[in-house]
């Protein structure tokens, strides 16, 4: 169901093996909860999990952050094309094979070991990314949280801006919030950034949330030298945008 809560599903290579559970970061036994079939995503959750054969755990223990929030799962739209598409809900999927979520409403986030969740967008000067999710009905929204990542030599900085805008019929929109995002960056490097937002409690039932890209870099100075302009528009990698 694309309009569904975003469910979990488990799955082990061993065969005729039971798998075990815990979503509070704690290590599983064979105690604890046995999956029996796919569950909701509700909250955020620490998941690990293990197969187990007549009592004996089968392997390592799969770890997992996992962050449910108002977003999970659902569709969403941008006004841009994207460049590098992110992962889906199985880490062993073929990327790009949901068509719904891709990497940003998936309910995992992005981080400095690997590109692979992270979705890319070339900003134009001017133009903000603008990311817009129907929640299906009125909804309280009062924080909006994302990651951007910080690597220059591949392009890429870390959002400079971010505002939300809250909508009753997707056509007129009110902006409730804005904020300008400074970062700590050093020259190089890979740094993956996650920024909030919060605001009053408010109704939505269209959210629209607008990422300013984080500036602009020097061919040559910043990035290799190319036969490009001197000063380009970074781009944005963006992942996991969630609200509360």
């Amino acid at each position: 169901d694309e309009n569904g809560p975003l469910m979990v599903l488990l799955e082990t290579f061993y065969p005729n093996a039971e798998i075990r559970y815990t979503t509070d970061g704690s290590e599983p036994t064979y105690g604890s909860t046995l999956y029996e079939q796919p569950f909701a995503l509700e909250g955020n959750i620490d998941l690990k999990a293990a197969a187990f054969k007549d009592g004996k755990i089968l392997g390592k223990v799969t770890n997992k952050p996992l962050y449910g929030n108002l977003l999970a799962g659902k569709p969403f739209t941008v006004n841009y094309t994207m460049g590098w598409t992110g992962d889906i809900f199985g880490d062993n999927d073929v990327l790009g094979a949901d068509k719904t979520t891709f990497g940003l409403t998936n309910g995992k986030r992005g981080n400095n070991a690997s590109y692979t969740p992270w979705s890319s967008f070339a900003i134009v000067e001017g133009k903000d990314l603008e990311f817009i999710v129907h929640l299906d009905k009125p909804t309280e929204v009062r924080k909006v949280v994302f990651g951007s990542l910080f690597n220059p030599a591949m392009r890429m900085l870390p959002a400079g801006g971010v505002a939300v805008e809250v909508s009753a019929d997707g056509q007129q929109y009110t902006q409730i919030a804005k904020k300008v995002l400074k970062h700590d960056c050093p020259e190089t490097g890979r740094i993956a950034f996650t920024d909030s937002i919060e605001f009053e409690p408010t109704q939505a039932t269209f959210l629209k949330v607008k990422i300013k890209n984080g500036g602009t870099l020097r061919n040559g100075v910043n990035f290799e030298k190319n036969n490009g302009p001197e000063v380009i528009p970074a781009e944005l990698w963006i992942d996991e945008i969630e609200a509360y």
